[in-house]
């Protein structure tokens, strides 16, 4: 038997077996004993040599070893057809194995467990998962529990099954495969679980993921990166599910934990912080904010960072007046007020175009709260400039900026263009422009596209020619002719 398995190739292994059949094979084969065991390395070799051809010429080898068997008095039982459709499995055979199932019933075969868990395996790895989910469902109706052997291929089939489930956005099948696994007491193993968790996050499936989280705390020696947490706690932001974010923080906790880290990296601190916002702990969040300042003053002085805030007191006016309101009142009682939550406020009122507020919730910061201005200070104030009629005051910020001592950023750069090309024309927002690039800052495509179509308008061939470098400069082959 050992001979067989160890054949080098499927072809050999045929003949070698029909030696030993004949008494021609090697001393150490021993006399031929025709059992279940030796039929089976036989339907391996043979399903590997035909898995290229025409499903009716697999079909009819495989019969043909069947009838073999008989002759052989070894019978072939359902634990028969299971190994054929193991083989079926190994080497990707989906159609084979459908015409076994199909052959079983003929003879009047019942299944079992194993038949139905090796024909989920091989339509998983067919990718014909509508065909494996109809096998799944058949395999439930089976009473009995699954032990021993039989549930640690059953863990890695179904887990297989699960993981196709959650890449396709089969949520409600996901979820009842979940509930199995408990009933059935299997389990997955916890690097799986961490891909499934990715997995269903991505999808936005609160539900499956808030199961596969409580998964994990079957594995304590298990950390799930930060990576993994980042897409948990967006998904959570998304949907405003308080429970998921809890898991996730849990579990961010342990991670930190256990690799003796102190804070998070900024970008989970924004999902941590968004997640916050849209679940109303708008007070928590200011807290928050605070930490995140004094860990990464840098990072919040993007006003992209404090997004989630600017969304929620985007919504409407009344929900401004309460962030501001609140951030008032923290300040009557001397407690400190986050310098971006300030900037989330001033970039709301520009949001809706309330310039008058932008500008005097600004002039309350510096005097009553007592904050030093930064560039998203100014950043939000510009964007309200710009985008609603007041090109000119951009410049009067600028000027304020300089005396303050505070350098422009990205986004600051790209308010000035703009109203540059608003109140100036086309070669002073070069100017601009080259003071951007300089800095080390690339300008965004809209940008670009915006400086040609004004360079363009005014006909002026230097500016033409400077805007053709910029673009060849950063790659913006689509804006050169």
């Amino acid at each position: 038997m050992a001979e067989l398995i160890e054949a080098s190739h499927p072809q050999e292994a045929v003949e070698l077996f029909q030696q030993w059949k004949k008494g021609e094979a090697p001393e150490s084969m021993g006399d031929f004993k025709p059992t279940l065991s030796a039929y089976s390395a036989l339907m391996s070799a043979t399903t590997r040599i035909h898995k290229h051809e025409p499903k009716e010429s697999k079909m009819q080898a495989i019969k043909g070893i069947f009838t073999e068997m008989e002759q052989e008095g070894v019978h072939p039982n359902v634990h028969a057809y299971n190994e054929a459709l193991r083989q079926c499995a190994r080497v990707r055979d989906d159609d084979l194995a459908k015409l076994l199932f199909e052959d079983m019933g003929s003879a009047k075969i019942q299944p079992n467990k194993m038949t139905y868990l090796q024909l989920i395996a091989s339509a998983v790895q067919s990718r014909q998962l509508n065909r494996a989910l109809d096998f799944y469902h058949q395999l439930q109706v089976i009473p009995g529990q699954i032990s021993g052997g039989l549930a640690r291929f059953a863990q890695r089939t179904l887990q297989g099954l699960l993981g196709s489930c959650v890449r396709t956005k089969r949520m409600e099948q996901s979820e009842v495969i979940l509930r199995d696994f408990r009933e059935w007491g299997l389990q997955i193993t916890p690097a799986a679980v961490g891909e499934l968790i990715l997995s269903a996050a991505g999808a936005d499936s609160v539900s499956v993921t808030i199961s596969l989280m409580e998964m994990l705390e079957d594995y304590p020696e298990y950390y799930l990166d930060e990576g993994t947490i980042l897409v948990v706690l967006q998904c959570a932001a998304r949907n405003r599910s308080a429970e998921l974010t809890d898991l996730a923080w849990s579990s961010l906790e342990q991670t930190q934990h256990y690799f003796g880290q102190d804070f998070p990296s900024p970008i989970v601190c924004h999902a941590r912080l968004a997640c916050m916002i849209v679940n109303g702990q708008v007070e928590e969040s200011l807290e928050y904010l605070l930490k995140i300042e004094a860990k990464y003053p840098e990072v919040t002085e993007d006003l992209n960072f404090v997004s989630s805030l600017v969304e929620h007191a985007s919504v409407g006016e009344s929900v401004a007046d309460k962030v501001y309101f609140m951030l008032e009142e923290r300040n009557q009682q001397e407690k400190k007020v986050p310098i971006s939550a300030m900037n989330a406020v001033i970039a709301a009122c520009s949001s809706m175009g309330d310039l008058e507020r932008s500008f005097g919730t600004y002039e309350e910061m510096k005097g009553s709260f007592s904050l030093t201005p930064n560039a998203a200070t100014f950043n939000a104030l510009m964007t309200g400039c710009v985008r609603h009629g007041k090109p000119e005051s951009v410049k009067l910020l600028q000027e304020e900026m300089k005396s303050a001592n505070i350098s422009p950023n990205k986004e600051t750069f790209v308010h000035l263009v703009d109203a540059t090309l608003l109140t100036e024309g086309a070669a002073p927002a070069l100017g601009i422009l080259g003071e951007m690039t300089n800095k080390g800052y690339a300008p965004p495509l809209k940008l670009m596209q915006k400086v040609r179509l004004h360079s363009n308008q005014s006909g002026n061939p230097e500016d033409m020619a400077k805007v053709t470098s910029l673009c060849e400069e950063h790659g913006y082959r689509s804006l050169i002719k």
